[in-house]
């Protein structure tokens, strides 16, 4: 059964698309391209407060609804996120607002601590970041914001080990 979806703009309609339930997020795209002459990459579509991810099938995220808003964006964040999640190395070259977001770098540090290296420093100050990071790996805490270091929620195990590590490693 096909779905009939009206793509809006803050300022109105932008086209209406014939789409199946089966096609991803990136189908989509496809065929605003086609119609309205929107460069996927600029695409950012939402359903309520839902983000539809490249990867996302429409007939899961849409639930019934009919109307996807379409936000014009100048970075690409999905390529980004897709490419993160694949690898949380690529946090280095994502954009700023990216590595800024507590929540793709917490995604990212489930494959590894090390992406808090990555990070913005608003996020290498947040303790919950912090934490992860130093359960993963207490090496990681030359990467967390100096002001957490005498955090007592963080391990203390970890921070007096860093201490013992970060004095041994300017005394060589």
């Amino acid at each position: 059964m096909s779905l009939e979806l009206q793509i809006l703009s803050l300022s109105g309609p932008i086209c209406s698309i014939l789409a199946e339930p089966e096609w991803r997020g990136r189908d989509l795209k496809e065929q605003i391209a086609q119609q309205a002459k929107i460069t996927q990459s600029k695409q950012k579509l939402l359903v309520g407060t839902t983000l539809i991810r490249n990867a996302d099938q429409l007939g899961e995220v849409l639930n019934g609804a009919d109307e996807i808003l379409l936000v014009r964006q100048a970075v690409d964040f999905d390529y980004w996120l897709d490419e993160i999640s694949k690898d949380y190395r690529r946090l280095r070259k994502a954009p700023q607002e990216l590595r800024a977001d507590r929540e793709v770098v917490l995604e990212a540090m489930n494959q590894s601590g090390e992406a808090i290296k990555f990070a913005a420093d608003t996020v290498k100050a947040d303790r919950d970041c912090a934490l992860k990071a130093l359960q993963m790996d207490w090496h990681l805490y030359q990467w967390i914001d100096l002001e957490l270091w005498e955090d007592r929620a963080l391990p203390r195990r970890n921070a007096e080990t860093a201490r013992g590590w970060n004095a041994g490693k300017t005394g060589t």
